[in-house]
């Protein structure tokens, strides 16, 4: 009698332990699927905050006097004469630099938010290589504005000089 209690009781241990291992298999999928809805919603406020950085940046750029400091440069020969920069007021060359030094400081966030798999491979070889191209002789010109990580600056020469 003894023994079919115990084998009564091994049974439904063993139950027991399949039902926990069961459980613990749902649980971890529900968690990981979770996390991946809590991933693609920190991909969605970091493309919304800098949705919202461009449009700051570019009303600022707007609302300021540097449209009429890069026309003034432009008509001196920027960027392919760097010389250009020596030709406009001190309070405007800072200006100026600064916001190559704001743009390239945003376009070294979006590479990190990229390697961090926080940005989409579309969005990345679409507006970030386009931007790294349609500003590739101001960087050059600048010697390579504001400090920047070697993993950026790495890329931007990838992508400027297929290195």
């Amino acid at each position: 009698m003894l023994s079919k209690l115990n084998e009564w009781l091994t049974l439904l241990g063993n139950f027991g332990v399949l039902a926990g291992i069961v459980f613990l298999i749902i649980e971890v999928q529900q968690n990981t699927e979770s996390l991946d809805d809590s991933r693609r919603l920190a991909e969605a406020q970091a493309y919304q905050q800098r949705s919202d950085d461009t449009i700051s940046m570019m009303i600022g750029f707007a609302e300021s006097d540097l449209p009429d400091i890069t026309a003034q440069l432009n008509e001196y020969g920027w960027p392919e004469d760097r010389e250009a920069l020596n030709k406009i007021s001190r309070p405007e060359r800072y200006e100026y630099l600064y916001l190559m030094n704001a743009r390239w400081n945003n376009l070294d966030n979006v590479h990190y938010n990229y390697q961090q798999g926080f940005i989409d491979e579309e969005f990345y070889n679409s507006a970030f290589v386009n931007l790294v191209r349609s500003f590739g002789a101001s960087w050059e010109s600048a010697r390579r504005p504001g400090p920047s990580r070697p993993s950026f600056i790495a890329e931007v020469e990838r992508i400027l000089y297929g290195q």
